[in-house]
């Protein structure tokens, strides 16, 4: 199974992203027609400029993301409690 089918299957976006940029760049240095590759470049940029809009994951901390989950559900009660009130 290729590197995007497997990220599409986890859903991960920056895993989909980058295999997509892989891809793209393999097209473009393969590529004899220029219109296409005027496409092809065009495509890369912004596949490219969406990966740096990504956080890090070095930088990720478990214990924020657990914070964040927890937060999510906290409020995820409290409006099913408004709801049956």
């Amino acid at each position: 199974m290729g590197k995007l089918v497997q990220a599409a299957k986890q859903n991960d976006r920056r895993a989909m992203l980058e295999a997509t940029r892989d891809i793209l760049a393999y097209s473009i240095e393969t590529c004899d027609s220029k219109r296409d590759l005027a496409a092809l470049t065009k495509r890369l940029v912004e596949i490219c400029d969406l990966i740096a809009t990504l956080p890090d994951p070095a930088d990720a901390n478990p214990i924020d993301e657990m914070a964040a989950l927890i937060a999510d559900y906290d409020e995820y009660e409290d409006e099913r409690f408004e709801d049956d009130a």
